[in-house]
């Protein structure tokens, strides 16, 4: 695997200043662009072995925190967006309440990634900037030893993840959504190569689209059960489950081609898109 510069670089000076965010600029646009670069960013530290192994463990440990905390502000966003689209007669007064829950649970949740990045967020970017000073002499056109090694390292993980997305031997509403995390890092993995899949890259990034589609709305049914107190009478509520359920449908019929497609021959072709050729 001969790495692609941008996809290697980028995320780790784009984290370090999405850090330095204050909470009044806390958006949804911003808040999705922490939580995906802080994705990126575990995923690169989990494929290259820059910092030593005590410091990297720690600044994952930090990251974990902060995209942890601007998962559930980023989910509150989406939430939300599919709460006012859903529109049921009679049921106007079902939906502002469900809004409005999801709104005040937003801002105590901005208040916490705001919390997290003030207290993680330092020492991240300077972690961040040794890394920065350790990736850089990787991208060199000559091949140094450690430079062959870590590209080794790049594509034994692009492997390992291949596997553990065929030992999901049944997908179901139990398993979905972790199958969904697994095929996430692979595709950023296999982002960080100069030579790319395109075809394997779409294919992960159409499967992650599909589940986190259909998550997003088993999460909106699963609030709307908690808040609303129409029970099954409700209207919103019976939407709501229709939407879940078809969305359902569509991401395993996507999830389904795609082991189809590109695992179930093996992970030749994981191993093809790393670079990393073999018999």
């Amino acid at each position: 695997m001969s790495f692609d510069g941008e996809r290697l670089l980028k995320p780790l000076q784009s984290l370090i200043q999405s850090t330095k965010v204050p909470r009044e600029d806390l958006d949804p646009e911003r808040v999705h662009k922490l939580r995906t670069t802080t994705r990126r960013v575990e995923a690169i530290l989990s494929a290259v072995e820059v910092a030593k192994p005590r410091a990297r463990r720690q600044l994952l440990r930090s990251l974990k925190k902060v995209r942890r905390a601007a998962g559930v502000v980023r989910d509150m966003d989406v939430l939300t967006g599919k709460a006012a689209d859903v529109s049921v007669a009679k049921e106007r007064n079902c939906q502002v309440k469900l809004l409005q829950y999801l709104g005040a649970k937003r801002q105590v949740k901005a208040d916490e990634l705001a919390r997290a990045m003030k207290k993680h967020g330092k020492e991240i970017r300077d972690e961040l900037k040794r890394c920065e000073k350790e990736v850089k002499p990787l991208l060199s056109v000559k091949q140094g030893s450690r430079q062959v090694e870590e590209e080794a390292h790049a594509s034994a993980r692009a492997l390992e993840l291949s596997m553990e997305l065929r030992r999901f031997s049944k997908l179901g509403r139990a398993n979905l959504h972790e199958y969904r995390k697994t095929g996430k890092q692979l595709r950023y993995v296999l982002q960080m190569a100069q030579a790319k899949d395109e075809a394997l890259l779409e294919g992960l990034r159409d499967m992650q689209d599909a589940i986190g589609e259909w998550h997003d709305w088993e999460e909106l049914v699963g609030i709307a059960n908690k808040v609303l107190d129409h029970g099954h009478k409700c209207g919103l509520l019976r939407e709501l489950q229709l939407h879940a359920d078809d969305s359902f449908d569509h991401a395993l019929r996507i999830a389904a081609g795609m082991r189809k497609r590109f695992l179930s021959a093996g992970e030749k072709r994981v191993v093809a898109a790393s670079g990393q050729l073999v018999a």
